[in-house]
């Protein structure tokens, strides 16, 4: 009898740990946010909020942590002008975001790295502020995202302390998938 409860045991310890492994992670979703008439989809951390866009720019939404001091992400969304070209129209705007961010980061040259996935193609440069004041963000980081004539531009400002969660941020905005609305 003994070595049979043994073996019962040993298996619902195999499945519960089996189970437990396959299970999702706690605190991990997917978001979707329709702007402009640009719908898109992110994986998603429970512990951020969301402010929903204001009347005043409809087509912007915020996201944050508890403390909006660790890490503050507003995305915008729109429609890449009718003929544009989308990889001239990402470069300009990482152009004049650079050109920017410049005047006032502690790096002499700022990097414009590749960003996306699959058929969602993008660009994105990180600065470090020089002389941060109270209640002001240490980093920033901004980026655009296209996919058919669709875009979304974010703009990432965050301290020390919100550093973790502005990785996750940034791999959920990499993984970002477009929805167009019509």
């Amino acid at each position: 009898m003994k070595p049979l409860l043994r073996m019962i045991g040993t298996s619902l310890l195999l499945m519960g740990a089996v189970s437990w492994a396959a299970s999702p992670k706690a605190g991990s979703a997917t978001k979707a946010f329709t702007l402009s008439g640009v719908s898109v989809t992110m994986n998603w951390d429970a512990h951020w909020t969301v402010q929903d866009a204001a009347p005043d720019a409809p087509d912007t939404v915020k996201f944050e942590t508890a403390d909006p001091m660790q890490m503050s992400v507003l995305l915008s969304a729109g429609q890449v002008a009718a003929g544009a070209d989308e990889d001239e129209f990402r470069a300009a705007v990482m152009d004049k975001t650079s050109t920017e961010f410049l005047q006032q980061s502690v790096e002499k040259e700022l990097k414009v790295e590749p960003f996306g996935s699959g058929d969602i193609h993008g660009s994105r440069v990180c600065a470090t502020d020089r002389a941060p004041k109270p209640n002001e963000y240490k980093y920033i980081c901004q980026g655009i995202l296209t996919y058919h004539g669709s875009a979304v531009i974010f703009t990432m400002l965050y301290n020390d302390s919100g550093k973790v969660d502005a990785d996750k941020a940034l791999k959920a905005l990499e993984g970002l998938q477009f929805t167009t609305s019509t």
